[in-house]
């Protein structure tokens, strides 16, 4: 019995994470400072990528989600032409069945300045 339960009970540490489209506080990041990053590296991210293969391209999520999380969420310095946005922007990519099914970014000019 102790060895089905011991699983049971980190299973929520494993698929803990905030709901599409809710990004959690940037206080809870495990980063201090936003990573810097340009927009050509974030388009590298695609739609039916794997955990995988997005760590590669983006590293560790920058909160403590855990490996089979829908949600991966990211704290960015992000970088057009060379320059800031000029504010720090949350980038999140949902999990359907371990591939990436969408992305969204927390406020429109990340994403504006993202495309």
């Amino acid at each position: 019995m102790k060895k089905i339960l011991l699983p049971l009970l980190a299973l929520p540490l494993l698929i803990a994470a905030n709901a599409p489209g809710d990004f959690p506080d940037l206080e809870d990041g495990w980063k201090n400072q936003p990573e810097v990053i340009s927009v050509a590296t974030v388009k590298q991210v695609l739609t039916g990528m794997s955990r995988h293969q997005v760590y590669h391209v983006l590293g560790e999520p920058h909160f403590n989600e855990g490996l089979r999380a829908r949600t991966w969420n990211y704290i960015f310095d992000l970088r057009a032409d060379g320059k800031s946005v000029g504010e720090t922007c949350q980038f999140q990519l949902v999990y359907e069945k371990g591939r990436v099914s969408s992305s969204a970014w927390k406020t429109s000019s990340c994403a504006n300045a993202a495309k």
